[in-house]
């Protein structure tokens, strides 16, 4: 079972993180492309992390998409 609690505080810092727009950078730093290709690239940078240290990207991609869905829960509750 995927619990959140190990990421203290997570609601308050992507709360925080959206409202000051510091995910805007990644944009900046590439001559202001949108958000959403930029963040296509970091996905795509993250799979050949994964293929080079041997990590499956599809089982990281469940475990995220868990954590996700319990953090999306508790976010819920608060």
């Amino acid at each position: 079972m995927v619990v959140a609690s190990h990421r203290r505080n997570w609601l308050n810092r992507i709360k925080q993180v959206m409202r000051s727009r510091h995910y805007s950078w990644l944009a900046e730093a590439r001559d202001g492309e949108p958000i959403d290709r930029v963040m296509a690239d970091v996905v795509a940078d993250v799979m050949h992390i994964c293929r080079r240290q041997g990590i499956s990207f599809d089982e990281l991609m469940q475990r995220s998409r868990s954590q996700f869905e319990v953090e999306e829960r508790e976010a819920t509750r608060v």
